[in-house]
């Protein structure tokens, strides 16, 4: 080890030490120039952030409640649009493609499933509601409005199956909607398409091309779902006449008819979730022929709400217009909005010139802030005279490559374990993900190839595909929770919860798995236990991979047993078996990530992050989670959760 230590020094110290101030020297003037140009971009970019907040809150407290209102001329706004209660579009009016008057029981449950599928980001649960809005249509228009809804929460859910059954149950239901409950507009216009395709003069087909444009333009026909299918039908009209040399002012007039039924499309889905959203709603996204949309809209008194799509470039030409933008411009630099999604489209654009790319907002979703400087020769010129010294520069090395130095050995030896355990947990989850996966795709494939001898058979291969595909969504769960809540990302929902009803759902889950391993599962729940703070599908998680471990590290004596009680200010929940136990000097070390008991053995399944998303849940809710040894053999894992939030 000694050895390894010395030549790493020498290494840094001869070689990699010269050759950075050397390179440091030769680059000097270059990294004066860009790292002051970066660093006074950095600086200015906050002030860039708080003027488009200031400008987009002045739009949002331009929109008024009647959108026939007089409103004052701003440039950013393209144009402004209203939704009723329902999220039917008031402006531009758009027919649905569904029946205009839904049931009331129909419209409530719907309702009801939005604001769980978008106020409270709960796909599953709003799958259920949905259900219930579909045993209460009325029309085949709400029938499919239901299926549709179906479908789309529980592909969120993550149940692809059941999404797929729905769209074909939805997709033979729709043929026979076009017959009863399409709108009859949309069935008028491409009747008359096909009509007007006999006129071989085109005189008369123009005419009613140029009457039909103008009165959608004029909002007199409203958008519906078979306007785009019209316009392309026209537009073929037009090609076999020869109008459309002669009449670009009508090919336009259609180009425009499009483009807005594909921005009103592109904004259905934000508007309808802004009814069930509180507050100010704002959307950036890929528009549907290009580029980036952006929108603001907000709920109304009467429980519909208004807004406006935003122009992008104008946006930024009022935020270039502040003091912070000005300044900036002086300085050289130019300032670009644009979708996430285009961020790699604008580093390519202007290459070397980016500056900075960064969010544009902490409340705007997916909207990110360019900056780039226009003229490089001027910007560098612009701060030549405020590079640092070089001699500071070269001590600031010097003692960066001896700090590192000094990490670097203190390090090692941890540095060492940790790959080691990364390395078998790269192993292990690959084990684990191939598993499931392979006996899916072998299931999958009889039952493809119709190779089973009975229906019982059927079912079970079923049966046995739904449990691996569970099981695999929980290793899938636990890696992306961990990883959410190591970097922060994870928020919980906190809700009064009864942990002895989250503690028995959570068995009944786990049961077919411990009927086929031979499993006898106890539960017993003190009655009275008061309901906690907590955030129940975190809590369920824990409880889950406190089963997990329990299963995975039995012996022959299967026997399981779960009590959940009060102690003191704590309600606990104790996860007790008959397995290998863990031995006195780890009982900390096995709720560590990558952590597993020595006596574990490298027949032990799993991805190691289950005791560690334990504890971090436990964390989370101001609890504990420890283990003890049994006096018959195995251990007692203990979750201890506070009844109260601590502030």
């Amino acid at each position: 080890m000694l050895g390894i230590k010395l030549r790493l020094a020498l290494f840094l110290g001869l070689i990699v030490g010269p050759a950075g101030i050397l390179t440091f020297l030769s680059l000097r003037a270059a990294l004066d120039q860009q790292s002051s140009s970066l660093a006074d971009v950095r600086l200015r970019a906050p002030a860039l952030r708080v003027a488009l907040d200031r400008r987009v809150g002045e739009l949002v407290a331009s929109l008024a409640d009647d959108p026939t209102a007089p409103r004052p001329d701003l440039p950013e706004i393209v144009f402004h649009f209203s939704l009723d209660s329902l999220g039917s579009f008031l402006l531009p009016s758009m027919l649905r493609p569904t029946l205009p008057e839904r049931s009331s029981d129909f419209a409530l449950a719907l309702q009801q499933g939005e604001r769980l599928e978008f106020g409270q980001a709960l796909p599953g649960a709003a799958a259920e509601v949905y259900r219930v809005a579909l045993d209460a249509a009325l029309a085949p228009g709400e029938e499919a409005e239901a299926l549709n809804a179906i479908g789309r929460s529980l592909l969120a859910a993550g149940d692809a199956t059941g999404s797929d059954l729905t769209h074909r149950r939805l997709q033979s239901h729709a043929r026979t909607l076009d017959a009863d409950g399409a709108h009859p507009l949309t069935l008028s216009t491409l009747r008359q398409v096909a009509h007007l395709a006999g006129d071989s003069s085109g005189v008369r087909t123009i005419e009613w091309i140029e009457t039909w444009a103008a009165a959608v333009l004029a909002d007199e026909i409203p958008l519906h779902p078979g306007i785009r299918l019209a316009v392309g039908h026209f537009a073929r009209s037009l090609q076999r006449t020869r109008w459309h040399i002669d009449r670009p002012d009508l090919q336009a007039a259609l180009n425009q008819i499009v483009q807005r039924a594909n921005f009103v499309s592109a904004y259905d889905d934000l508007l309808e979730t802004a009814l069930v959203r509180p507050g100010v709603t704002y959307f950036c996204g890929a528009g549907p022929d290009g580029g980036t949309i952006f929108a603001i809209a907000r709920p109304t008194q009467s429980g519909g709400a208004v807004g406006a799509r935003i122009d992008l470039q104008a946006l930024v030409e009022s935020i270039l217009a502040s003091d912070a933008g000005q300044s900036l411009r002086e300085a050289g630099f130019e300032v670009a909005l644009f979708h996430v999604q285009d961020t790699h489209e604008f580093e390519g654009r202007y290459g070397e010139a980016v500056r900075l790319v960064a969010a544009a907002s902490d409340t705007i979703y997916r909207l990110n802030l360019g900056i780039y400087s226009r003229d490089q020769p001027f910007v560098f010129e612009h701060y030549r005279n405020r590079s640092a010294l070089l001699v500071g520069g070269i001590a600031f090395l010097a003692a960066a490559i001896g700090l590192g130095l000094w990490v670097l050995l203190r390090e090692t030896t941890r540095e060492v374990e940790t790959a080691r355990m990364r390395a078998e947990f790269v192993a292990n989850v690959s084990h684990e993900l191939r598993t499931p996966l392979t006996s899916i795709r072998m299931y999958a494939e009889t039952l493809l190839f119709d190779r089973v001898s009975s229906e019982v058979q059927r079912q079970d291969y079923l049966r046995t595909m739904m449990r691996e595909s569970q099981r695999l969504s929980r290793m899938v769960g636990n890696i992306l929770d961990f990883s959410r809540m190591e970097s922060g990302r994870k928020s919980l929902e906190f809700d009064e919860v009864d942990v002895g009803q989250v503690v028995e759902d959570t068995v009944e889950e786990f049961e077919p798995l411990f009927d086929e391993q031979g499993f006898e599962v106890g539960v017993d729940i003190h009655p009275g236990l008061p309901a906690i703070p907590a955030d129940p599908e975190a809590l369920a998680s824990a409880v889950a991979n406190l089963l997990s471990n329990a299963v995975k590290y039995s012996t022959d004596d299967r026997r399981i047993q779960l009590n959940v009680y009060q102690q003191e200010q704590f309600v606990c929940v104790d996860v007790a078996d008959h397995g290998i136990g863990v031995p006195e000097a780890e009982r900390r070390a096995v709720f560590e990530k990558y952590r597993r008991a020595s006596n574990a053995g490298r027949s032990a399944t799993g991805t190691g992050l289950g005791l560690a998303l334990v504890a971090g849940i436990a964390q989370s809710h101001g609890g504990s989670v420890d283990v003890h040894p049994r006096k018959e053999g195995g251990s007692v894992f203990r979750l201890r959760l506070p009844l109260t939030r601590s502030s």
